[in-house]
Formats: structure tokens, sequence, C-alpha cells
């Protein structure tokens, strides 16, 4: 037990520093997603709308808030293997307070999503995902 909430914080505070270092916080946002504790989120991207994108991964997605529009992606041309892992995109609220929608690959197709990248240069619309 002690090693998952060494692994939560640890986390959350990457998450905390990454919206820190993107400049885009002028004090501290926390939230909390997930359900079994065994979602992992990698990476976060602001979009110029204000909302944030959260790349990751998740046993199941039963922690979604009812009426959250998921969507799935096919996997063609993965070739991996993620017993039981679903790799996801939350599209969050600006203010982190809501799931807006997720973009999710089918069960065990992958281990996680890990990046995301874009186009735009800093302070222009958000670019080509």
């Amino acid at each position: 037990m002690r090693q998952r909430t060494w692994k939560a914080w640890w986390w959350g505070a990457w998450a905390m520093l990454l919206l820190a270092s993107a400049g885009a916080v002028a004090q501290s946002r926390v939230f909390y997603a997930g359900g079994s504790g065994k979602e992992r989120f990698h990476d976060v991207h602001a979009l110029s709308d204000g909302t944030w994108l959260v790349a990751g991964s998740a046993q199941d997605l039963a922690w979604l808030p009812s009426g959250t529009p998921v969507t799935q992606i096919g996997a063609a041309g993965i070739n991996s293997s993620a017993a039981g892992q679903v790799g996801l995109l939350l599209h969050l609220s600006a203010d982190l307070g809501s799931v807006l929608r997720v973009v999710r690959l089918p069960t065990g197709t992958v281990v996680n999503l890990a990046r995301i990248r874009s186009t735009e240069v800093p302070g222009a619309p958000t670019g080509v995902l």
C-alpha cells in the first residue's frame, strides 16, 4: 500500500510540474482523475482555447462521469500488447473541473499514450496534434 501511495504522489506532482512549467498557471491547480489507482498520466498539453489534453492509460474507464463522450479509435498498424490496459487522451475543461471527452484505443492494444505533440509555437492557436 505504501508503494501505491508514493506512486500516486509522484504522478500528481509530475502533473503539477508540467502545468507550472508550461507557464499556464499563475497559481497551483490540482485535479483528480481515476478510480482504481491504476491510471497513469504521462503528458499534458495546453490548448489555445484554455482547455487541456492529458495522455495516459487506465485499467478501465468506469470512473468517468456518466454522459462523458468516449470515442474509440482504431489500432490498425500498432504492434503492441498491453493486457487489460486502455490508452487514452482526456480533454479537460480550462478549470480542470470536468472531463469534456475521451479518445481511447481498444483495450489491450497499447500500454499507454505517452506524448502529445503539436505544430504550434507558443502564443499561437493550437496546431496539428
